[in-house]
């Protein structure tokens, strides 16, 4: 599922082996060779009247596998490289398919720069591209995986594509291209902006792939992460519980985009404080990724904090800390010491231990969460805020000191692994509301 996709950087150098029959096949050669020189001769004009179009290359297909002796790009994931000659206007459709492996494909021009990618523009998640060459020369497609360390046998075709093909495939460009603009105003809080995008995105995928397919799945995702940001959690489980059905239907149920989904949904119940269900959906979702990425994913890390986050909102510190401290090492030893992944964790078990009144090591954590969020997003970004927000109390002269007085803040923000901020303010405000009202009650005369 293309959620959170990085197209790979840089070329691959191939050292081919040299072919073992490399006399038997100079010798066809050599006759192939006499052969064409004849027929040059003997059927010059009719060549020069049935010349062969650059839109209809023959049909190829190859089969291979992706296994950890394949070349290895800079995100864990396996690649094979097929280079081909094209012609300049050629129109071409390329697919990729496995029974093991969520498909990617790259195609690399001559230059050696990408010139289109796709995840899954196939059936399930198999991977198309439809693309008119716009130069003639040698191109490399790229047999890849959308995940790291995902291996198995394929079978690539490549043969001349339809004006149709084309004509679909520009139009699903376009709703990827929606589906991250709008992702990208949803992340910025830029919500009346980002909404059309994503439901324009979604109703052409939808009108081309019809229901089904992981890139619709994609789309319900995205818009199921712009209502739950507003607070619009049914809307946001429908969408969500949508994708779940088509991702099941299309790869099964212990599938990571699977995963993903779950994960999501829990958020959901999470943030409607149905904690058993959320609870539930984090486990299940937390077993299918150990089983298919690893102990030490991202996607499990992010599945620990939120797991961790739900313990801490029913006072279950006990349960909580393990799964906040083992996400923290996931971090650092994937994500390094300058994540926001990591910061999110650090922030998360601060608050923890502030409740567990452990204020030494919960001024440590906050001390380095807001280091990193300094360093990666500057110090006016609203992560710093929310982590001053967060540390309930202040240092003086080294010394922890508790505020003076208790003050009920009418916000927080809760930051959960691998997704916006979370406002959660609503309950706090209320109860601010309430104290507020009795204080000026009792201070009535009667």
């Amino acid at each position: 599922m293309a959620l959170n996709r990085q197209i790979p950087t840089g070329r691959l150098t191939l050292n081919h082996p040299p072919p073992s029959d490399a006399m038997a096949k100079l010798t066809t050669f050599a006759t192939w060779l006499l052969v064409g020189f004849l027929s040059v001769l003997l059927l010059a004009p009719a060549m020069a009247e049935t010349d062969v179009l650059a839109t209809d290359p023959a049909p190829t297909t190859v089969t291979g596998e992706l296994t950890p002796s394949s070349n290895t790009l800079e995100n864990g994931s396996y690649v094979e490289v097929y280079p081909f000659e094209g012609e300049a206007g050629q129109l071409l459709l390329i697919d990729l398919v496995s029974d093991t492996f969520d498909a990617y494909l790259i195609l690399v021009d001559p230059e050696g720069d990408f010139l289109a990618t796709n995840d899954d523009g196939g059936e399930g998640v198999n991977a198309r591209l439809a693309v008119s060459l716009p130069t003639t020369g040698t191109y490399e497609i790229w047999v890849n995986t959308f995940g790291p360390s995902e291996i198995g046998p394929y079978t690539l075709t490549w043969k001349a594509a339809s004006a149709e093909d084309l004509s679909d495939a520009d139009r699903l460009q376009r709703a990827d291209s929606l589906a991250q603009e709008g992702s990208a105003l949803t992340q910025q809080g830029r919500y009346g902006e980002a909404e059309p995008l994503l439901l324009e995105a979604l109703a052409i995928r939808q009108e081309i792939l019809g229901d089904r397919g992981q890139e619709v799945a994609a789309s319900l995702n995205g818009l199921g992460l712009f209502y739950r940001l507003q607070g619009r959690y049914r809307e946001a489980a429908e969408l969500y519980r949508q994708a779940l059905a088509i991702v099941e239907a299309e790869v099964g149920d212990r599938h990571s985009s699977f995963a993903t989904l779950l994960n999501n949904l829990g958020v959901v119940y999470d943030s409607q404080g149905r904690y058993d269900s959320a609870e539930s959906l984090y486990l299940q979702a937390q077993e299918i990724w150990r089983e298919t990425l690893g102990d030490r994913h991202p996607n499990v890390a992010q599945n620990l904090t939120n797991l961790g986050w739900l313990y801490y909102n029913q006072g279950r510190y006990g349960e909580a800390e393990p799964l906040l401290l083992e996400a923290i090492e996931i971090r650092r030893e994937v994500e390094g010491d300058q994540s926001p992944g990591l910061a999110i964790s650090l922030n998360n078990l601060a608050l923890v231990y502030s409740d567990l009144q452990r204020d030494q090591e919960a001024e440590a954590l906050y001390v380095e969460t807001l280091a990193i969020w300094r360093a990666l997003r500057g110090n006016d970004h609203p992560d710093v805020a929310t982590t001053l927000n967060n540390r309930p109390y202040t240092t003086t002269r080294g010394v922890m000191t508790k505020p003076s007085i208790s003050i009920i803040r009418p916000w927080r923000f809760i930051k959960l692994c691998g997704v916006m901020t979370i406002p959660m303010w609503p309950i706090p405000l209320i109860i601010w509301l309430t104290v507020l009202a009795a204080t000026v009650l009792g201070a009535s005369p009667t």
